[in-house]
């Protein structure tokens, strides 16, 4: 069991960063370039990761249910494949229209090759010991734009976007979707999850389900729009409360690794506490860096401070949103109820940058912090009710 584990986690770091830095993180880098080759604005570029999201939002209530009823891998696979194929047609764009297309199929792969399919399979392969390989994930996922980044640019430098994408298709086809469909390990017993002696069984009894999925969507879709929706806009929040263009840079770009750092502490420290401990904590320390960054304006240190606590509670959070309904709904219905919380929590990330960069451009930085602090507090209320939700309805030993 431990080396099926063992070989799931290492299978689906190495995909999960190839997925991710061949798709969600293409535009980061290229969208000038891209922009002016399809005849297009830099910012509709940026829309078809809003359009992955939000198709991807739209397609895990029902890829949820499935994916408990027959085993992730097989999707996985099927993903991996297909998200090839979507990247090749992404080199054949020639306008608005087909753009538009190609991420609506990317979209669909994508839902199928990443988040939601590989939690999935982590919790039906390792069960109650889950939640330390989903961290490990979501540490390689967040190293996926330092990876692929500077491979992307050497590539379009090197052959052009267009082939680059054509590259990025042969990886995905060549090396992920084979690891899914032979090397990735399957689960333990069909219906189950994990093995009887491994599965993660639910912390509440049924009658709590509801109202758990209910707090658990405000939460996430609270904390994952400020998360989301700052991360694109930090380095210019620097520099508003008064930093130098250099520092605000030098301390934005510090986000990315104290955040992995923030994770490989859950890591270390995740069998000593609870996932709802940490997700409260997680919300409250985000809460409060929103009020050190109103009242520190201007202050070198006050602004470090800011990223410091900020990146901390960001980090978590995101642990927070694959292991939280592990832990409260258990292994075997993992995906169905993942997915029911998707699709809140999807449309909260894809429509975050936009509503953040239009209260900011219209209200002042100012307006952004505050909204922010109270959607970190709200945040905080929510996960701090699924305790209480726990407690009500937990089930028996």
């Amino acid at each position: 069991m431990a080396q099926d584990v063992r070989r799931a986690t290492a299978v689906l770091a190495v995909t999960q960063v190839i997925g991710w830095g061949s798709t969600f993180y293409l535009p980061g880098v290229l969208s000038r370039t891209m922009a002016a080759d399809i005849g297009v604005s830099p910012e509709f570029i940026f829309g078809g990761v809003t359009i992955m999201l939000v198709m991807s939002g739209l397609l895990s209530p029902t890829l949820g249910r499935l994916l408990d009823r027959h085993g992730a891998a097989p999707f996985l696979a099927v993903g991996s494949l297909l998200t090839g194929v979507s990247l090749a047609l992404l080199g054949l764009v020639t306008g608005p229209v087909t753009y538009a297309l190609v991420w609506l199929a990317l979209g669909f792969s994508t839902t199928l090759a990443l988040t939601l399919p590989s939690f999935t399979a982590m919790a039906q392969i390792a069960g109650h010991n889950a939640r330390q390989s989903m961290i490990v994930l979501m540490l390689m996922t967040g190293l996926s734009s330092s990876a692929a980044w500077p491979i992307t640019v050497w590539l379009d430098g090197a052959v052009g976007w267009r082939w680059m994408c054509v590259v990025y298709a042969l990886v995905n086809v060549a090396v992920c979707a084979p690891l899914h469909a032979w090397v990735l390990p399957r689960r333990r017993s069909m219906g189950g999850g994990a093995s009887a002696g491994t599965a993660a069984p639910p912390m509440i009894r049924q009658s709590g389900f509801r109202p758990a999925v209910i707090a658990m969507m405000a939460a996430f879709a609270c904390s994952g729009f400020v998360s989301w929706g700052l991360s694109l806009h930090i380095v210019e929040l620097l520099r508003d409360v008064g930093m130098t263009p250099g520092l605000a840079l030098t301390l934005g770009s510090s986000m990315g690794a104290l955040q992995v750092l923030a994770r490989l502490i859950e890591f270390l420290l995740g069998k000593r506490v609870t996932p709802i401990a940490s997700a409260v904590f997680a919300s409250l320390v985000m809460m409060a860096s929103f009020v050190l960054i109103a009242l520190a304006k201007g202050s070198v240190t006050g602004a470090t401070a800011f990223i410091l606590i900020y990146s901390i509670g960001s980090g978590l959070l995101g642990v927070t949103r694959v292991a939280l309904p592990l832990w409260v709904f258990g292994s075997a219905v993992y995906g169905t109820y993942s997915g029911k919380i998707a699709p809140v929590q999807n449309f909260s990330f894809a429509l975050a940058p936009l509503a953040f960069s239009i209260v900011t451009e219209r209200f002042g930085v100012s307006a952004g912090i505050l909204v922010s602090g109270v959607l970190a507090a709200l945040a905080a209320a929510g996960m701090a009710l699924i305790g209480v939700i726990v407690r009500r309805h937990r089930a028996d030993a």
